[in-house]
């Protein structure tokens, strides 16, 4: 009679286990799914902010252009840099993201830097 219990315990006990091994290894599946998805969203995130900055230093481009071609104000020399910032920043996107909506400030920016060119070489500055 030991024996039979014996046996019944141990069929128990690894079925217990294997259930137990089971809810462990299902377990992980679902964190490791809720890992990737996790991943997938912050890299959208990722891509929607690198986008959304691309967007905002055109808009700061197409400003300052306007303001360019329409007023005769002087900029202080950091306006310009930043300015120049804004553009490497946008065609550096531009070039790394091929499907983003590319050359919509191609005459802005040639303007901006003819500009940029005319000031600096006559030191036409802002102080």
């Amino acid at each position: 009679m030991t024996s039979i219990l014996t046996i019944i315990t141990a069929i128990v006990g690894s079925s217990a286990v294997a259930s137990l091994i089971q809810f462990f290894v299902s377990r992980y599946d679902k964190s490791a799914d809720r890992l990737k998805d996790i991943e997938e969203k912050i890299d959208d995130l990722f891509e929607s902010m690198g986008r959304n900055q691309a967007d905002d230093s055109r808009r700061r481009i197409l400003a300052a252009n306007d303001e360019i071609v329409h007023f005769s104000t002087l900029h202080s020399e950091e306006w310009w840099n930043q300015l120049n910032d804004d553009i490497t920043e946008y065609r550096r996107y531009c070039h790394d993201h091929p499907l983003y909506e590319n050359g919509r400030a191609v005459h802005a920016i040639n303007n901006i830097e003819k500009a940029y060119q005319d000031n600096l070489s006559i030191n036409n500055f802002l102080h």
